[in-house]
């Protein structure tokens, strides 16, 4: 398949502004393009009962003009603008697993529920390459600068925003009336901004943890479904660093994401 992503307007806006909420400096790319991508995938699936399977999964894109973060100091303090590499190149594997059962024992008050059980693993590898070509400068608003001079130069030449590995989990029952699910989810360091003048700025995603319980019940002749939800139930904080060889690993961008919990009725008349 073929695809195409175009560049949004606050990655356009050539005037700096400030988000609000992590008080980051920001700063449009006018030069900016649409990216293009040739995609190609291929998948192995087998069934072996309702809602249970394994499938193994290839991928490779081909990519024009993808968008990415950059960052540079000024004043004192780091910026955020945008830039498009000439290309990349983006491919990897994933393994799917889901199965249903039962319990071999009696629990209380789920008596007779049917179990899931889903995992999935995704590895991935990235590759900018850029030459002499002269794109936009992420921080001088219509001034053209060669590619190489940020891309060869940076601590890394994978993609922003592609971590190698990505694991999801899965596990929970489900009733006539009711359904509880954990689900888990862990990411591997990723590159998050590419650096310009300065070093890269990297990511830790963690490990996260959520909960979703749903109840249906009658009342009054009329159908009611209970929702309770818990968001990041370990309190995992974003933690975003550069690497110093002075000073090792330092602290750029860390501050914590919370817990929310949420509960909602919702009626079917």
């Amino acid at each position: 398949s073929q695809t195409i992503a175009r560049p949004q307007f606050r990655e356009l806006a050539a005037s700096e502004f400030v988000d609000p909420e992590s008080s980051r400096r920001f700063q449009g790319n006018p030069l900016l393009g649409d990216t293009t991508f040739k995609n190609y995938d291929a998948r192995l699936e087998y069934f072996f009962g309702r809602d249970r399977f394994v499938t193994f999964g290839a991928f490779y894109k081909d990519i024009d003009d993808p968008i990415e973060e950059a960052t540079n100091e000024l004043d004192g303090r780091l910026r955020t603008g945008y830039i498009a590499a000439p290309k990349a190149e983006l491919y990897g594997g994933e393994f799917e697993f889901r199965n249903r059962f039962e319990m071999p024992f009696d629990i209380p008050f789920i008596e007779g529920a049917e179990w899931l059980f889903t995992t999935n693993y995704t590895l991935s590898f990235s590759q900018v390459s850029a030459g002499d070509e002269l794109i936009g400068s992420p921080f001088d608003a219509g001034a053209l600068i060669p590619a190489s001079t940020v891309f060869v130069a940076t601590e890394s030449d994978e993609l922003v925003g592609t971590p190698r590995h990505i694991v999801n989990g899965q596990f929970g029952y489900q009733t006539d009336r009711s359904q509880f699910t954990v689900l888990a989810n862990w990411v591997s360091e990723r590159l998050a901004r590419r650096g310009v003048g300065v070093p890269a700025v990297f990511e830790r995603p963690g490990f996260n943890l959520d909960a979703v319980f749903r109840r249906n019940f009658d009342i009054g002749g009329n159908q009611y479904v209970l929702g309770l939800a818990g968001r990041n139930l370990l309190g995992v904080e974003a933690n975003f660093f550069q690497n110093s060889e002075i000073l090792g690993e330092v602290p750029i961008d860390r501050f914590e994401r919370g817990r929310s919990f949420t509960a909602s009725v919702t009626a079917n008349f």
